[in-house]
């Protein structure tokens, strides 16, 4: 599967509370791209006279008339370990879901994968099933409308002040 990668921390965010599929090794969360996304990005405001030039492939493939691609952000706490251990489960989760069959991902959804410290050692074969798994139950999820926002509200953390 062809993907483009979430890097900015409003798109993280955003995906919050929509359909939620956890597992032992990694929660996959998904949401639909708002239509500024799916049709270019908005970017050159109107009546400024200079067409927009594209900032990397992602644009001006939707931009040329090409279908979206899907995006994918991942997502590892230090509490998973140090850089390395983590820095790896990255690059098997990313390498896993590129090994995965075109169109198991709605292309117009993005999706944050949040990775667990068991995705580490697992073994790479059971990885990509797991990930299959996953976002084949958030296809379903999608289809019939279960998930997301309306089944499970996702909860702000008091912050708490301190006096002095």
């Amino acid at each position: 599967m062809q993907y483009d990668t979430l890097k900015v921390s409003a798109e993280f965010r955003r995906i919050r509370g929509g359909v939620r599929v956890a597992t032992p090794l990694f929660i996959v969360e998904g949401r639909e791209r708002p239509a500024a996304h799916a049709v270019g990005g908005g970017e050159g405001g109107s009546g400024s006279g200079v067409a927009p030039m594209p900032s990397d492939g992602a644009d001006s493939q939707v931009a040329s008339g090409a279908a979206p691609r899907t995006r994918v952000g991942f997502t590892i706490t230090r509490k998973v370990g140090n850089a390395v251990i983590r820095n790896r489960i990255r690059r098997r989760l990313k390498e896993a879901l590129r090994h995965l069959e075109p169109g198991i991902a709605n292309p117009s959804y993005d999706y944050v994968v949040v990775a667990s410290r068991p995705a580490h050692d697992y073994p790479f074969g059971e990885l990509k099933d797991a990930l299959r798994a996953a976002f084949s139950r958030l296809a379903e999820q999608q289809r019939t409308g279960k998930g997301g926002a309306h089944a499970r509200p996702h909860k702000q953390r008091a912050r708490s002040k301190r006096s002095g």
